[in-house]
């Protein structure tokens, strides 16, 4: 982890608290200026511009009504993909609602049938905490060479679209490896923004693919890296992270097996306890799909209803009830999409040869455990 502290701005801390200060009212200013120039306004819900108010005058009216050949854009690289969301009339005003937010720093511009309107800039909130990474997924310090991806998991909702910018692999000689990550867009955040799962380049994984034999495997099998995750990346309220974090791992042997629930140990709790039942899954698993891909029934078939809790390696479950053990059998199911580090599930290995393949399309996977 990589801490970088200036001596001279913490003697200085309130000249660059003013400094801060005066720069956010002049930032503000000029975008009430440009407002009061265009007419648009944002909607402020919050602290988060939840909206964009366009003068109704402004606009052309079409069969369409107002609305019609609409398109708000961000202002940057001559982008052209509109802002998904809703327009609605409301009073004098045609009111803008994007799916997400818009973000803090970044500045956006209204178009109507390929004419510009006017733009609005987002303000900063430089009151705001700093956004921190706080976890990275796989835990573990050595992980397959295999490897099919990593879970970002933020403590605010970040910007999307770049993270490819701020997240570098570096080998043991310092070289930052490229094409090593899959660059999807749009990437693969979760609804609240601060999850995100980065895939290594499936391509270059499985053996026989062009990728693969002209790049190789993106880890290779006894080679130290580090994961950088740079502190220029901001959240989406311009803030950047509160530090640059790294993770060091070392590149293990492949996996090349499929999980098996058969072969999971089980520590069954004692009678009217409310102990948790332990399961050793032997080898690591992705760690959002185990924690939501396991369920426990009663005797009558009733789902058990308890906590989870998951130790760092990803290979230790922990299921506590809300109410005592009654006696009697229990089933344990497993959603068959649970994958292990390297994309393996309970029905296939993700690199298989499918020439050779024994068709398994179970949904779930069972296993009967007795309290008595």
């Amino acid at each position: 982890m990589v801490k970088i502290c200036n001596l001279y701005l913490l003697k200085n801390t309130r000249q660059c608290v003013a400094f801060s200060l005066v720069f956010f009212l002049c930032a503000l200013f000029l975008a009430c200026q440009q407002n009061r120039a265009t007419g648009l306004t944002l909607v402020m819900v919050r602290q988060h511009a939840v909206g964009l108010r366009i003068p109704a005058s402004l606009l052309q009216q079409s069969g369409a009504g107002l609305s019609g050949g609409m398109q708000v854009r961000l202002l940057a690289n001559n982008n052209r993909a509109p802002v998904l969301g809703s327009y609605t009339m409301e009073g004098n005003n045609l009111v803008f609602r994007p799916l997400v937010p818009f973000t803090a720093g970044l500045s956006y511009a209204v178009w109507q049938y390929q004419k510009r309107i006017g733009s609005v800039t987002v303000p900063v909130n430089f009151k705001q905490v700093r956004p921190n990474l706080v976890a990275i997924y796989p835990n573990n310090d050595t992980l397959p060479e295999n490897l099919l991806k990593f879970y970002f998991h933020f403590s605010q909702p970040m910007r999307t679209g770049e993270s490819l910018n701020y997240i570098k692999l570096i080998n043991s000689r310092g070289d930052t490896l490229s094409q090593t990550f899959l660059n999807l867009q749009p990437e693969l955040w979760d609804t609240s923004r601060t999850i995100l799962t980065l895939w290594l380049d499936p391509g270059r994984i499985k053996r026989e693919l062009k990728p693969n034999m002209k790049l190789g495997n993106p880890l290779q099998k006894g080679e130290r890296y580090t994961l950088l995750i740079s502190n220029q990346w901001k959240d989406a309220q311009a803030l950047p992270l509160a530090e640059t974090y790294e993770k060091h791992f070392i590149a293990g042997a492949r996996d090349a097996a499929a999980p098996n629930i058969a072969q999971w140990e089980l520590n069954a709790p004692k009678l009217n306890s409310r102990q948790p039942i332990i399961m050793n899954t032997i080898t690591s698993l992705d760690h959002y799909l185990l924690a939501e891909s396991i369920s426990i029934l009663n005797k009558h078939g009733e789902m058990v209803k308890g906590k989870v809790w998951i130790d760092p390696s990803d290979r230790l479950y922990q299921f506590t009830p809300l109410q005592p053990w009654q006696e009697g059998v229990y089933t344990l199911q497993v959603n068959a999409r649970l994958e292990d580090l390297a994309g393996n599930n309970l029905n296939k290995l993700f690199d298989r040869d499918i020439t050779k393949e024994v068709k398994r399309e179970e949904k779930v996977y069972e296993r009967k455990f007795i309290i008595q």
